[in-house]
């Protein structure tokens, strides 16, 4: 039995800022696996006073990042780090190209969940996904264009979605996914930036597919 959470992140036009590229990733591990991982998660984010982690905030030096230095930068980014090298073995991430309009994001962050389910039920026998909760983006809807996941319905045992403010593993799920982000835009035209390097280190099985 394994337990996914599952976030994107999205690569934006400079110019009309839409979504050009998203990205769906997350982080696959055993419930008691995500136990041990939340409580070292939350400490980490009750010594540093954080109500969360959150990737995007954290590079653009935005919010609760806002006036953090260099040293204190580095401090939090590897101790989480070294949480999830700790405990998450199996990551995947899907990125899929964009074109500008509500519908189009949304279902290209359909063929995401399919993706990342169809991927995610190769692992186990019997898997459950959470994906993080967008605003525009609902996976309850998606649900229902798609009968529940009929298809995946023998080994996908649950699938919902969480808040990551309250959900710890939610938030290594959008570490991931902005790095995943991060690869796919650049590729191998450039070096592999520092946390994906720690997390592929690590992993036992890591996906990362673009198109």
């Amino acid at each position: 039995m394994l337990v996914g959470y599952f976030d994107e992140s999205g690569e934006h036009d400079n110019q009309t800022g839409s979504t050009v590229r998203l990205t769906l990733a997350g982080c696959l591990a055993k419930p008691e696996t995500w136990e041990e991982f939340s409580a070292e998660w939350s400490g980490v984010l009750k010594a540093e006073d954080l109500r969360m982690f959150h990737m995007v905030d954290f590079e653009s030096r935005r919010n609760e990042f806002k006036d953090w230095q260099r040293p204190r930068r580095e401090r939090v980014l590897n101790a989480l780090l070294d949480i999830m090298v700790r405990h998450i073995r199996i990551y995947a991430a899907f990125t899929n190209t964009s074109k500008p309009g509500r519908k189009r994001l949304r279902r290209v962050y359909q063929k995401g969940v399919l993706d990342a389910i169809f991927q995610a039920t190769n692992f186990a026998e019997g898997v459950s996904l959470i994906f993080a909760r967008q605003d525009e983006l609902s996976l309850e809807s998606l649900k229902k264009d798609y009968g529940s996941f009929g298809p995946f319905r023998r080994k996908l045992q649950a699938c919902d979605v969480g808040e990551p403010l309250s959900t710890y593993p939610l938030q290594a799920a959008d570490l991931f996914a902005y790095e995943a982000m991060k690869w796919a835009k650049h590729g191998s035209s450039r070096q592999t930036r520092y946390p994906l390097q720690r997390l592929r280190g690590n992993g036992e099985m890591m996906i990362i597919s673009w198109q």
